[in-house]
C-alpha cells in the first residue's frame, strides 16, 4: 500500500536523480527536491564542483551514512536547509565516496564526521564544527556567515 508520504518521497528521490543526471557540470546547486528537506530520510550526496561555485554562502557537511552522529544531526541540518534556504546552499558531501577524497584533502577535513564548514558566497572559509551539535549552535554559525556578507 502506497501512502501519500511515501508517494511525495518517492517523487522526490526520483527528481532529485532526474537533476542529478542532467547536471551536466553546471555549478548550480542541486538541493534535494522536496516538499521540505526535514522530510528526507537520508542525506542525498551533492556533486564536489559545487563546494565554492554557487555564488552563495555555503554549509559544506561531510558526513558518511552508517556514522550515528550523522545520523543524529540530520533532522537538524534538514530543518535548518528549510529555514536558510532562501540565503544558504546546504551542500552534502560522502566522505566515503571516492570522489571526496581530493576536496577533504584540500579542505583539511579530519577527525570523524559530521563536520560542517561554513564558506562565504566568495568561497572563503568563515568557520568549522565537528561532531553533533545543537540547533542553537549551527544557526549561530550560519547567522554570523550571513551578517559577514
Amino acid at each position: 500500500m502506497t501512502t501519500p508520504r511515501t508517494t511525495r518521497l518517492l517523487g522526490a528521490f526520483t527528481l532529485a536523480a532526474l537533476l542529478l543526471s542532467g547536471c551536466g557540470g553546471h555549478a548550480t546547486p542541486v538541493v534535494p527536491t522536496a516538499e521540505h528537506a526535514i522530510d528526507l530520510i537520508n542525506y542525498i550526496a551533492s556533486d564536489p564542483a559545487l563546494v565554492k561555485n554557487t555564488g552563495r554562502p555555503q554549509v559544506v557537511m561531510f558526513f558518511t551514512f552508517p556514522s550515528q552522529a550523522s545520523q543524529t544531526v540530520r533532522p537538524i541540518v534538514q530543518k535548518l536547509q528549510d529555514q536558510y534556504a532562501d540565503s544558504i546552499d546546504f551542500i552534502y558531501m560522502d566522505e566515503e565516496a571516492d570522489n571526496t577524497k581530493q576536496l577533504q584533502k584540500d579542505m583539511n577535513v579530519v577527525g570523524d564526521p559530521p563536520v560542517f564548514v561554513f564558506l562565504s558566497a566568495d568561497g572563503f572559509e568563515q568557520g568549522r564544527l565537528a561532531g553533533v551539535h545543537t540547533e542553537q549552535e549551527l544557526s549561530g554559525q550560519i547567522d554570523g556567515l550571513l551578517a559577514a556578507g
